[in-house]
C-alpha cells in the first residue's frame, strides 16, 4: 500500500513537470499598451495589423495625377506634364526675379525732371546769396510734389567762418555756368539759423538739391570739387554740363566768399566760460581738491611753526 501511495505521488509530480514545459511554450501575447506582442520561440516572426501598409495600386496613382494635371494616365504622359510643370515653375520664378530686378533696378536710376530756367536776354547765370526768408520764398509748399517734372534748385548752406566753405565756394560759384537750366542759391546758416531743423543740416558746407521745393537729394561727398558736382546733378538730373569744366579767376571772388571771415563769437565764448565753470565746480566738490587742500593747508602750518621757531 505504501509502495502504491509512492507511484501516485511520483506520477502527479510527472504530469505537473509536463504542464509547466507546455506552458513555458505558450505564446505570450503583448497587453494592450503596446504596439507589438512580445517575441519569442514561438512569435518571433509575427507582426501585427498595423504595421502591414495598404499601398495604393500603381494604375490609382496614375488616375489620381491624370485628375489633377488633366493628362492621359500614361508614364510617358506623366513624364511630360512632370516636365510642363517643372518649366512653368522656372518661368514663374524667373519672372519674379526679373520684376525685382527692374524694380531695383528702377530705384538705382530714379532721376527728376528739371525744367529749363527761363533767362532774359545775355543775362549771365550766377549764384544768388539768399537769407532764410528769401529761400523759403525761392522754395514755397506745391501742391503736387510729386510731379517728376518740375522746378530743380541746388542749395549750398555754408559759414563764412568755416576753412572747407570758403575752399570749395570757388567751385560752386562755378556751377551756374555749367547747368544754366538749374537755379543755384547760397545761405550763410551762421545768419540764419532756423534753417537747421527745418533741412537736418548737421555740418557745412551742405549742398542740396531740391525738386519742386522738396528735398530730393544731399551731396555727402568727401571731395568738394566741380568735376564731382556735376557728377551729382547728373546722377539725378540727367543733365549734361554745358562747356568746359574750369574754375575761373572770377569764381575766386564770389558770388560766394572763398576768404574767411574773421569776427568775434561772442557764443563760443560763452560756452567756453560755461564749460570752465563747471570744470572748477567739479574739482572743487572732489576728493582730491580736499586732500590737495589740507596738505597745502598742513604745509602752511609747518612752515610758520618752524618760522616762529627761529624767531626765538
Amino acid at each position: 500500500m505504501k509502495y502504491l501511495k509512492a507511484l501516485c505521488f511520483i506520477l502527479l509530480l510527472a504530469v505537473v513537470s509536463c504542464d509547466e514545459e507546455e506552458a513555458d511554450v505558450t505564446v505570450e501575447f503583448s497587453s494592450h499598451l503596446t504596439d507589438r506582442p512580445i517575441e519569442n520561440a514561438k512569435n518571433a516572426s509575427i507582426v501585427t495589423s498595423d504595421e502591414i501598409e495598404t499601398r495604393v495600386p500603381y494604375n490609382k496613382e496614375h488616375q489620381k495625377l491624370s485628375a489633377v494635371y488633366g493628362i492621359d494616365a500614361n508614364t510617358s504622359s506623366l513624364f511630360e506634364n512632370n516636365e510642363l510643370i517643372t518649366n512653368e515653375s522656372s518661368s514663374v520664378v524667373g519672372t519674379e526675379t526679373n520684376t525685382t530686378a527692374n524694380v531695383t533696378d528702377t530705384k538705382s536710376k530714379m532721376k527728376v525732371e528739371c525744367i529749363p530756367r527761363v533767362l532774359a536776354e545775355n543775362e549771365i547765370p550766377t549764384v544768388t546769396v539768399a537769407n532764410s526768408s528769401a529761400l523759403l520764398k525761392v522754395l514755397p509748399p506745391v501742391a503736387n510734389k510729386n510731379s517728376t517734372t518740375g522746378d530743380c534748385v541746388v542749395v549750398l548752406f555754408y559759414s563764412n567762418q568755416c576753412v572747407f566753405s570758403a575752399r570749395m565756394a570757388p567751385h560752386f560759384n562755378a556751377l551756374p555756368r555749367v547747368f544754366p537750366d538749374i537755379a543755384f542759391y547760397a545761405v550763410d546758416v551762421i545768419e540764419t539759423g532756423n534753417l537747421y531743423a527745418r533741412y537736418g543740416l548737421v555740418y557745412v558746407p551742405n549742398v542740396m538739391l531740391f525738386h519742386n521745393s522738396k528735398p530730393f537729394a544731399r551731396y555727402n561727398e568727401t571731395v568738394l570739387t566741380l568735376d564731382q558736382f556735376v557728377k551729382f546733378i547728373n546722377k539725378f538730373t540727367g543733365l549734361s554740363h554745358n562747356g568746359t569744366l574750369n574754375v575761373t579767376s572770377a569764381d575766386m571772388i564770389g558770388p560766394v566768399p572763398s576768404t574767411l571771415t574773421k569776427r568775434i563769437d561772442y557764443i563760443l565764448i560763452l560756452a567756453w566760460v560755461f564749460t570752465l565753470c563747471c570744470f572748477c565746480f567739479g574739482f572743487a566738490k572732489s576728493s582730491f581738491c580736499k586732500r590737495a587742500v589740507e596738505f597745502f593747508r598742513n604745509t602752511w602750518h609747518e612752515a610758520n611753526a618752524t618760522q616762529h621757531e627761529h624767531e626765538e
